[in-house]
Parts: C-alpha cells; structure tokens; sequence
C-alpha cells in the first residue's frame, strides 16, 4: 500500500475555490479502484492550511490516480490557490502495518 500525506499552505483569497474543486477531487478519486481513503482535512488553528491524507493498493494505481482526467481538472482549478506546500510524505506500507 502507499499512503500520502499532504500540507497545503493557501493564499487566504484562493479557500473558497480550492475547497470547491477539493469536494469534487476527492468525491471522483474516492469511486476509483484501488482507492483505500482520500480525504482534506482543515487545520482548527489555520483555515488556509489544508492536510491531504491518500492510501492506495499499489504504486500503479496511484499513478493512474495522478493521470486521471480529474486529477488535471483538479489541478488547473487550483493554479495560483496554494501559497506553499508544507509536507508532503510518501510511505510503502505493509496491510496490518502502521505508517
């Protein structure tokens, strides 16, 4: 399994958009298969700090995640919304074993 973790710093005038094309992401890449959880979380003490986390089944299906027609609907949608990417881990797990 691989499992991702994501922080998203935005610019304050982008929230409402980003978080508009992060409903229809994560709604679209939760039907594909192979997808374990993807999900956005706000930070409770920055409304504009955004954590991804993603789990898929394998290496191959996460790539086919990153060239689905909705990953490039998502990502012109956000172009120019984030300020900084805070982190981003990438872990190979075990089924059973804690990241």
């Amino acid at each position: 399994m691989i499992v991702l973790s994501i922080g998203l710093q935005l610019k304050p005038d982008g929230r409402d958009a980003f978080i508009e094309a992060a409903k229809v992401i994560v709604t679209e890449s939760n039907k594909e298969e192979g997808c374990i959880l993807y999900q956005f979380a706000t930070n409770i003490s920055d409304a504009n700090t955004i954590h991804i986390s993603e789990i898929w089944q394998s290496k191959e299906i996460l790539n086919a995640h990153g060239n689905s027609e909705h990953m490039a609907v998502f990502q012109k949608a956000i172009a120019g919304l984030v300020e900084k990417r805070h982190y981003l881990h990438h872990f190979e797990v075990t089924p059973g074993q804690q990241a």
